[in-house]
């Protein structure tokens, strides 16, 4: 496994970290105890195959694991707060915060107050002293960054984290956030590459490293693709748009001809692609069987340089990137304090807009991004119908 400085900070982080979205339960699920009472099938209990992928991965040299607090409603860091005991002093934990659950929805929240209560939540929930990394899990638009890089430098002040990461910002709010930070997380796929552009050259002025997440594009180019093999009703692949899926199963073919030449699989290809980007510390990616740690933690050394010319062919030739625009209906409309309003739509979510816009009115969102984008022009008419 190779070890990178994680930005500008002394952390040797392994090349390869394990992303920890999927693994734990989510603590009293409702619907669970509902099957459970009615004596419905229910989802079985894995947690000691999760137990077992945190303990392979730690055994393979993964000594970063990333999680959230909003992962499975805090299930995942109870589970890794169970399994680190006795192997604490191997990891390098980093956790996110500035989602809360309110009346029903999620929205932001990276206000002072707020912040201290989620950093002891999770420090309980990891059983732990210290975080060493702790992130900003997205921006709020609706508290000035001072007020933010305070709170989590009196945070670091007092012992209860060591550094601050930052995750999905953009390059203009990575420039203006006040406090020191050590690492930026951004997608970083064939089909999400914004991060290697003004992001990454912010990263590199201020000393932060990058964690780059989603380099399978959620799973998409993990393993076979539809119509050889469909997913099912629910699953998270089902969000990605149709028509970067159909491009995907053609590079994951020209992939996989790559792969057979030099006897390696499509997932070492990527994840070894991923980490060779300038400017990448980790590539976080999860997994939810001991098989699949270990075909993730096999990337831990460097692709042999003809071999990633071959595969930067391929990936430079995809032919699409992944564009989502969601409507979104405003349901209120705050004071901004990095743009001149701040709308809530019915998720929950904050986003940045104009002075023109109002409740009831309906956003475009770049779902994958969070940038607000222009409204979609009318359609054009012929005149009226004869």
């Amino acid at each position: 496994m190779e070890y990178r400085s994680l930005g500008n900070s002394p952390l040797r982080v392994s090349c390869i970290g394990l992303g920890a979205r999927s693994l734990g339960a989510p603590p009293g699920d409702p619907a669970q105890q509902a099957g459970q009472a009615a004596g419905a099938s229910v989802e079985p209990d894995r947690s000691a195959e999760w137990e077992r992928v945190v303990h392979r991965a730690l055994d393979l040299g993964i000594n970063l694991i990333d999680t959230a607090d909003v992962y499975r409603r805090g299930g995942s860091e109870e589970l890794l707060g169970r399994v680190l005991r006795g192997r604490r002093r191997q990891v390098i934990l980093a956790t996110k915060g500035g989602f809360r659950r309110q009346n029903g929805r999620t929205t932001q929240d990276s206000s002072p107050e707020y912040l201290r209560q989620a950093v002891e939540a999770s420090l309980r929930r990891l059983r732990t002293d210290v975080i060493d990394l702790y992130q900003l899990h997205a921006s709020d638009p609706a508290v000035p960054f001072e007020a933010t890089a305070r709170a989590l430098e009196d945070l670091v002040g007092a012992g209860k984290i060591r550094y601050v990461g930052l995750s999905n910002v953009t390059p203009e709010e990575l420039a203006a956030f006040p406090a020191p930070v050590v690492s930026i997380q951004a997608p970083l796929n064939p089909y999400q590459r914004d991060a290697e552009g003004d992001l990454l050259t912010e990263a590199r002025r201020r000393g932060v490293g990058l964690l780059a997440y989603a380099p399978l594009l959620a799973g998409v180019l993990g393993g076979p693709l539809p119509p050889d093999r469909p997913w099912p009703p629910g699953d998270e692949r089902l969000h990605v748009p149709q028509e970067v899926v159909a491009d995907a199963a053609i590079l994951a073919r020209r992939l996989d001809d790559v792969g057979r030449r030099w006897g390696l699989g499509r997932v070492r290809l990527l994840l070894g692609w991923a980490a060779s980007r300038p400017g990448v510390a980790s590539v976080l990616v999860g997994a939810s069987t001991v098989g699949q740690v270990e075909a993730n933690a096999a990337a831990g050394q460097p692709l042999p340089p003809d071999l990633l010319r071959e595969v930067e062919a391929v990936v430079d030739a995809a032919g699409v990137t992944v564009q989502r625009p969601v409507p979104m209906r405003v349901v209120e409309v705050l004071p901004g304090a990095r743009s001149p309003r701040v709308a809530v739509v019915e998720w929950g979510l904050k986003f940045p807009v104009p002075q023109s816009v109002e409740p009831g009115d309906t956003i475009l969102v770049e779902i994958w991004s969070g940038r607000v984008l222009p409204s979609l022009p009318a359609p054009e008419t012929s005149g009226p119908e004869a």
